[in-house]
């Protein structure tokens, strides 16, 4: 329930209340989307790391 209407799901910028009933407003803009955001960082570092241990041993692999 939200503003006295009854949805099914909440409106985007809403969230379920814990008893299921209502919908409350975000606490965050895009807390939707936060859970992903640490690991693609740490994809973005880790193939970061990897680029320039290539160049810096020269463009050769361990790897036969």
């Amino acid at each position: 329930m939200l503003n006295g209407k009854c949805y099914t799901d909440c409106p985007i910028e809403y969230v379920k209340s814990s008893d299921g009933l209502t919908c409350e407003l975000r606490q965050y803009p895009l807390d939707k989307y936060y859970a992903p955001f640490p690991f693609l960082a740490l994809l973005g570092l880790f193939y970061l790391v990897i680029w320039a241990s290539w160049i810096i041993t020269k463009k050769t692999t361990l790897v036969n």
